[in-house]
């Protein structure tokens, strides 16, 4: 009978072993990304992405003649110093007009380079800064208003406060309504 019973044992110590390992394999995979380090931390740049990255930007200026930026937009720096990256924010307003803002900045968050042109104003919290007026425009929560934050299209995960910005990034703020 102890035969038996050491045989069950055996197995089910197996068993939770298995299961361990199982749920440390699916941690490891599941886990979320590291964030992204700001571009500034990096000292060297490989010859071959900076030939790449000023190649369309010298395409582009003389492409276009320089035009003077509408009321309440940034103009564009002809260079960005050491340190610096440039982000694109486009916002669409309750009317629907949109206005495109490049922000060339040493801030380490979203939340920096937007204070820094005095886009953004909102509320603290224990999560941060809870955005409720952009480029002037303000929401009302009674009338389930917000402001939807996405990078490249797709919903961010973190608030401006926790979300690293790297050179070229496009974000979008878009007036919605409704939760």
């Amino acid at each position: 009978m102890s035969n038996k019973n050491n045989r069950k044992a055996i197995i089910a110590v197996a068993i939770l072993l298995v299961l361990v390992l199982g749920a440390i394999i699916a941690w490891f995979a599941l886990r979320p990304a590291a964030p992204e380090r700001h571009p500034a931390a990096v000292t060297e740049e490989p010859a071959a992405a900076a030939q790449q990255t000023a190649e369309p930007a010298e395409a582009e200026a003389q492409a276009e003649p320089a035009e003077a930026p509408a009321e309440g937009e940034s103009a564009e720096p002809a260079k960005a110093e050491a340190g610096e990256v440039t982000i694109t924010v486009s916002v669409t307003h309750a009317d629907g007009s949109e206005k495109e803002f490049v922000i060339t900045t040493e801030a380490l968050n979203l939340r920096e380079a937007l204070e820094q042109e005095n886009l953004v104003q909102g509320d603290e919290s224990e999560y941060g800064l809870f955005v409720t007026t952009v480029d002037g425009e303000g929401t009302d929560s009674d009338k389930q208003e917000w402001w939807c934050f996405t990078k490249g299209g797709e919903m961010m995960m973190t608030g401006v406060d926790d979300t690293l910005i790297a050179d070229g990034d496009h974000y979008e703020i878009v007036f919605t309504v409704g939760w």
